[in-house]
């Protein structure tokens, strides 16, 4: 699995929990187009080039999230989200890292291999 869809669907795992806490979801979408040679090219369109997901929900803050996978990514997140000049009384930043997620072997059976879960980690700046 390529890192696109594997963003893509950690980005739609989150705005499924979103949308189950009542949250009007916006989710920044990938543009396919043609070069010149024939080729089909994606362009991610996050929006302020730093978040994936705007959240809004009656009477709260809206929440602007990017979704990363690993906490490897995180200081590179971390920076792009840094450059967007929001007021914090006003908004929520967010950066959600999912870890896990593959087949691992259990120790506890030295052969058997067993699926673990993605699990969401919440980042607030």
């Amino acid at each position: 699995m390529g890192t696109t869809s594997k963003g893509n669907k950690n980005q739609d795992r989150a705005r499924k929990i979103l949308e189950a806490e009542g949250y009007a979801v916006h989710m920044a979408q990938r543009t396919a187009y043609r070069t010149k040679t024939g080729r089909w090219i994606s362009h991610s369109n996050d929006v302020f080039n730093a978040f994936d997901i705007i959240a809004t929900k009656h009477g709260e803050k809206p929440l602007w999230i990017q979704v990363t996978e690993g906490m490897n990514n995180l200081p590179k997140r971390r920076e792009k989200v840094d450059k967007v000049p929001l007021d914090l009384d006003y908004n929520t930043i967010q950066i959600w890292v999912w870890t896990g997620g593959r087949k691992r072997l259990d120790r506890r059976y030295k052969t058997k291999k067993v699926y673990v879960k993605a699990q969401l980690s919440l980042i607030h700046i």
